[in-house]
């Protein structure tokens, strides 16, 4: 029986990411079948369907999955829609991969979470930058490497160009996600600080969250919507050792990324995200096919996925926070 993939949306991240993820894993997995992709715009589902090899094309999801059946369904589509969608797709029961993030609101995630619960359906949440090479490699050194307690400061910087009229919590998300990926632990308060300002009729700010976790660690995320250069970099400070990880994006000047880890103020080594990867191809080294592959691989071997919902509370409430203009986030208390 062939391992059928339907997936949802076919606009620029689902282009750039997951359509080359979709069509390498059905390469190296000679049973899957990439049944369907759907888009409200039937000339977008088409052009994926040609661009991918997928099977058929639709504009309808209900209509999709109902013809289609598939064993693992696929979430990309802009952040407004992700939880009514979701939920649709959870109380059918269809395993689900669903971008980030999640919710928009704890209210949503936690609709999500029902969903999943009432039908059992196993779902993960595609946090990509979990998947790149070089923080593949950071979270595995942190976690083997070191002993409890050493680690104590993580900083992650958020630079965007011109990022005008967007939501900055909907960015910041991936960098709040990031942090407790590599700190381990829940957070136990946040403080957030706006520094806005006007330029060319624009009415964003600079945002930074002082961040305490449960363990102990601190941490520092930065966000400046209207820098010189689009960048994501991370800090990671435990007794003796520093690393600094570049992560890649396509637009950025830090691609295709790269790991350096000091210790006592030595480089003790320099790792590029293209040999850590194994591959030039940025939807790789960015990501998109480790996480896809990982949620396909568990779908079929009968096991849980990791990075749920469940685990995604916490960044969907401090980004809920942040749009709401709050100073303060305290676990328990959102």
């Amino acid at each position: 029986m062939a391992f059928k993939i339907v997936t949802i949306g076919c606009g620029s991240i689902a282009l750039r990411g997951h359509g080359p993820a979709y069509r390498k894993y059905a390469e190296s997995n000679p049973d899957v079948e990439l049944a369907a992709c759907v888009d409200i715009d039937g000339d977008k589902a088409e052009a994926f369907r040609d661009q991918f090899g997928f099977q058929r094309a639709y504009t309808d999801m209900d209509t999709a999955l109902e013809k289609e059946k598939p064993d693992a369904v696929c979430l990309v589509v802009p952040y407004q829609l992700t939880a009514q969608l979701a939920v649709a797709i959870l109380e059918k029961g269809y395993p689900l991969l669903m971008e980030k993030p999640p919710g928009m609101t704890r209210q949503e995630t936690l609709r999500m979470i029902q969903a999943a619960e009432l039908s059992g359906a196993p779902h993960q949440v595609a946090w990509n930058r979990r998947y790149m090479p070089v923080v593949a490699y950071a979270k595995q050194w942190l976690s083997r490497e070191l002993s409890p307690g050493s680690l104590h400061n993580i900083r992650y910087d958020l630079n965007r160009v011109n990022r005008i009229g967007s939501n900055a919590s909907m960015t910041m998300v991936h960098g709040i996600d990031m942090v407790k990926y590599l700190a381990d632990s829940d957070y136990k308060q946040v403080r957030i600080r706006y520094q806005p300002f006007s330029h060319q009729g624009a009415t964003e700010s600079n945002i930074h969250l002082d961040c305490e976790f449960e363990s102990g660690v601190w941490a520092q995320i930065q966000y400046r919507p209207l820098s010189g250069s689009v960048l994501e970099r991370v800090v990671i400070d435990a007794v003796n050792h520093t690393m600094h990880l570049h992560l890649p994006f396509w637009s950025s000047p830090d691609a295709p990324g790269k790991l350096i880890h000091m210790v006592n103020n030595e480089i003790k080594a320099e790792l590029g995200n293209v040999e850590l990867g194994r591959s030039e191809e940025m939807f790789i080294v960015n990501g998109f096919y480790s996480e896809n592959a990982l949620f396909f691989n568990d779908i079929r071997a009968g096991r849980k996925p990791g990075d749920t919902l469940k685990s995604a509370i916490q960044a969907v409430e401090i980004s809920e926070a942040i749009r709401m203009g709050r100073e303060l986030y305290v676990y328990g208390e959102a």
